[in-house]
C-alpha cells in the first residue's frame, strides 16, 4: 500500500518556505540596516524634525524586533528542514569558509536586534518600540554608561553583519559567474 503524502524532494534545493524566510529576511534587514543609517543623519533642530527622528528611531527598532522574531523562525525551521548539502563538499577550505559566513550570519541576525533592544531598555524613554510587550527588560538598569555599551556593541555587530552579508554575497556570486554552478539557483 503506497503512503498517502510523500514530502517533496528537496536534495538539490532549498524548500520553498526556507526560500521565502531567506529573501523576506535579506530585505527586511537590508531595509532596516538602510533606516538606521539614514535617521543617524537626520537634523534635530526644530519640533518637525524631532517628531521625524523620533518617528524613524521607533520604526527601527520596531523592525529590528520583527527581524529577530523573524530570525528566530527562520532558525528554526532550518534546524527542523536542513537544507541541501554543499555542491562541492571537497573543496574543504570553500565550505568551511561558507559555514563560518552561515554561522556568523545566523549569530549577527540575533545579536543585532538583541543588542539594539538592549540598549533602547537601558535608555528608556526615546522613540519607543511599536508592539504591546513594553519598552523595558526585568533585567536592564536604565543606566547612561550601559546604554552606550549596548549602542556601540549594536554598532559594531550592525557592521560585522554587514560584512558578513558581504561575504555572503560575494560567495553567491562567485558560484553564479565563475563557478557556474546551481548554488545560487537552489535558494531562487
Amino acid at each position: 500500500m503506497e503512503p498517502r503524502y510523500r514530502p517533496p524532494d528537496h536534495s538539490h534545493g532549498f524548500d520553498p518556505v526556507s526560500r521565502l524566510l531567506h529573501w523576506v529576511a535579506a530585505l527586511a534587514i537590508l531595509g532596516t540596516f538602510a533606516l538606521g543609517l539614514w535617521m543617524t543623519g537626520l537634523p534635530a533642530g526644530t519640533e518637525a524634525e524631532v517628531a521625524r527622528l523620533f518617528r524613524s528611531y521607533s520604526l527601527h527598532k520596531t523592525l529590528g524586533v520583527g527581524v529577530f522574531c523573524l530570525a528566530l523562525l527562520r532558525i528554526g525551521w532550518t534546524l527542523i528542514h536542513p537544507g541541501p548539502g554543499p555542491l562541492h563538499p571537497e573543496r574543504r577550505g570553500e565550505v568551511f569558509l561558507a559555514s563560518v559566513t552561515h554561522w556568523g550570519l545566523w549569530i549577527g541576525m540575533l545579536a543585532l536586534p538583541a543588542t539594539g533592544f538592549l540598549h533602547h531598555a537601558a535608555a528608556p524613554g526615546f522613540a519607543p518600540v511599536f508592539w504591546p510587550f513594553g519598552q523595558t527588560l526585568p533585567f536592564v538598569p536604565a543606566d547612561e554608561a550601559l546604554a552606550l555599551i549596548f549602542r556601540r556593541t549594536h554598532e559594531l555587530s550592525g557592521w560585522l553583519l554587514a560584512a558578513l552579508l558581504g561575504l555572503h554575497v560575494a560567495g553567491a556570486l562567485k558560484h553564479m559567474l565563475i563557478d557556474r554552478d546551481a548554488t545560487l539557483a537552489r535558494m531562487v
